[in-house]
């Protein structure tokens, strides 16, 4: 089995536990209220999921220059400070 079907052999199977887990949660036909911008958010998020995860990265980085620079790569713990930069396009006092 290659790693590709074992990944998706693996999703499958937590989908379909959590689908049985959180069970009473999916037919809930309670309204829940959100705001304004988290539903733009997500309006975002599901017409182009990609763009949306660049633009959430580009702005934690941002946020972390005007912090001082003190940079947390979440999402990829091997990635330093100056490629950050260099993939991202930014620039801070570092």
């Amino acid at each position: 089995m290659t790693g590709h079907k074992e990944n998706e052999l693996l999703r499958d199977i937590l989908l379909d536990a959590a689908a049985e887990e959180f069970a009473p949660e999916f037919s809930s036909t309670e309204q829940v209220e959100t705001s304004l911008k988290f539903q733009k958010s997500m309006q975002s998020l599901l017409s182009n999921p990609k763009k949306w995860a660049e633009r959430r990265q580009k702005a934690g980085l941002e946020a972390s220059c005007k912090n001082g620079g003190n940079h947390r790569i979440d999402w990829h713990p091997k990635l330093r400070h100056a490629d950050a930069h260099q993939s991202q396009g930014l620039r801070c006092g570092r």
